[in-house]
């Protein structure tokens, strides 16, 4: 073979090796793409089969800042309106020390407070099962609605309006979209309560405005405890008052395992103390 030969041949090897390894290169892209595809389909079978269901919570709260009787004429503490109104006036001045127009005349507040939990939900209508749960304060129900009654700030008489009208929207199961939970009228800690008749009161309060805030009384079965603190204690009170389900943080059921490692990480405000062996 000349040299000129033996050149031509040299490169048509080169252009085989290379033509191969593009086309080996090509085979292993597709083998892996088709594993891929087959493990989604299989996570899409096994999900279809035993779905994740998951909820969204929006919670809503704020006190009655100055524990003073109304002077409104009602068995009642004092509103945000009345708090207000009264706080540059003696005997009173003063009080509470919280600014509560800053905390009230913000734009965001005043939404949540009022349309924006409708808002929220008509974004999510398209899906058949979707919604959503709501903890909204009876303590935050009397101060809306002073403010709203008096049209102090861009609270209006017909602040409650827009959620009695979500609660009306239904799921394609026959659920309610937006479902209002049981909560404490006060935003209590109920394990801290020192007595199960005071926790019970608590639901009762709260129970007893729902119907006015929100158009009919309460046919929900969820509870949410405030900051989550939650408790064995308080199930005889909510099983007594109709409720079978509550929130519970997955801090908590994560303290009762004896496998639990929640350690806190140096440095960092990552994770909870040890829990009691006794709760384990």
């Amino acid at each position: 073979m000349t040299k000129k030969g033996f050149k031509s041949f040299y490169s048509f090897l080169i252009l085989v090796k290379r033509l191969t390894e593009k086309y080996v290169k090509i085979a292993q892209c597709f083998a892996i793409s088709i594993l891929f595809a087959f493990c989604f389909l299989i996570s899409s079978l096994n999900l279809k089969a035993n779905p994740l269901y998951y909820v969204n919570h929006w919670h809503l709260h704020q006190p009655l800042y100055w524990p003073m009787p109304s002077r409104a004429g009602i068995n009642r503490w004092e509103n945000a309106k009345e708090s207000i109104d009264y706080k540059d006036t003696d005997p009173y001045s003063g009080h509470p020390y919280n600014d509560l127009v800053a905390i009230f005349d913000k734009d965001d507040r005043e939404a949540a407070y009022q349309y924006r939990p409708k808002d929220s939900l008509s974004l999510i209508t398209e899906y058949p099962q979707a919604g959503f749960t709501l903890s909204y304060t009876g303590a935050l129900c009397l101060n809306v609605k002073s403010l709203g009654d008096a049209y102090y700030f861009e609270y209006k008489p017909w602040w409650n309006s827009y959620i009695q009208e979500t609660r009306e929207w239904f799921t394609e199961g026959g659920n309610r979209r937006m479902d209002i939970v049981i909560f404490g009228f006060h935003h209590p800690l109920f394990p801290l309560l020192p007595e199960e008749e005071i926790a019970r009161k608590e639901i009762q309060l709260y129970k007893a405005i729902y119907e006015e805030a929100w158009g009919s009384p309460p046919d929900t079965k969820g509870f949410f405890p405030s900051e989550i603190a939650f408790s064995e204690r308080i199930i005889p009170v909510l099983v007594s008052e109709g409720i079978e389900w509550t929130y519970v943080a997955n801090s908590h059921i994560s303290r009762c395992i004896p496998e639990w490692s929640n350690v806190a990480e140096p440095g960092t405000d990552y994770g909870t103390e040890p829990p009691n062996k006794a709760d384990q």
